[in-house]
């Protein structure tokens, strides 16, 4: 059986991907920046109680 050979130019991708996952996506975003926000605005506090 002789090796089958790719064409030369790669076509449209048959699958895009989906409205539904960019928008997980974009939730994913928001609640990682929900949990780091409070940790970041007390490790801020407490690094100008030290620095004052």
């Amino acid at each position: 059986m002789p090796p089958s050979r790719k064409p030369l130019r790669s076509s449209p991708d048959p699958n895009p991907e989906p409205k539904a996952n960019h928008m997980t996506k974009f939730y994913a975003l928001i609640a990682a920046a929900a949990v780091c926000a409070p940790v970041a605005m007390s490790l801020m506090n407490q690094a100008a109680l030290i620095v004052a």
